[in-house]
C-alpha cells in the first residue's frame, strides 16, 4: 500500500516539475523582443519587388503589384531587425543584381 501512495506521490510531483518548466519556457519565450520589420539598409526595392538581405545566404524576395509589402513576421523568420550583411546592389542594362558572399541574385526590372 505504501509503493502505491509513494508511486502515486512520484508521479504527481514529476508532473507539477514538468508543468512549472514548461510554463516558465513558455513565458520566457513570450517576452523575448523580436521585431518583424527588417533593418532598412538590408532592403532593396525595384518597381514592385522588394528584396530583402536577411543573412549573406538568405533573400526574401516580395512582390506586391500595389507597391504594399507584408512586414508581419511569418514562422519561418519573426525577427528581421538584424545587422545588415555585407551585399552589394547594383543595377545595369535593366538587370538588379544582388551579390553577397554566398549568393548572387539577379532579377530583370520592369517586368
Amino acid at each position: 500500500y505504501q509503493r502505491r501512495v509513494r508511486g502515486r506521490i512520484m508521479k504527481q510531483l514529476l508532473l507539477f516539475l514538468l508543468f512549472i518548466s514548461l510554463s516558465y519556457a513558455q513565458s520566457k519565450h513570450e517576452i523575448l523582443p523580436y521585431d518583424p520589420v527588417a533593418t532598412p539598409t538590408s532592403i532593396v526595392v525595384s518597381g514592385n519587388a522588394r528584396f530583402t538581405v536577411l543573412t549573406s545566404q538568405l533573400i526574401r524576395i516580395e512582390y506586391s503589384t500595389s507597391g504594399s509589402f507584408e512586414n508581419r513576421a511569418t514562422l519561418a523568420f519573426l525577427n528581421r531587425k538584424l545587422p545588415t550583411p555585407a551585399f552589394k546592389s547594383s543595377t545595369s542594362n535593366g538587370v538588379l543584381t544582388i551579390e553577397t558572399d554566398y549568393l548572387k541574385l539577379q532579377y530583370q526590372t520592369g517586368k
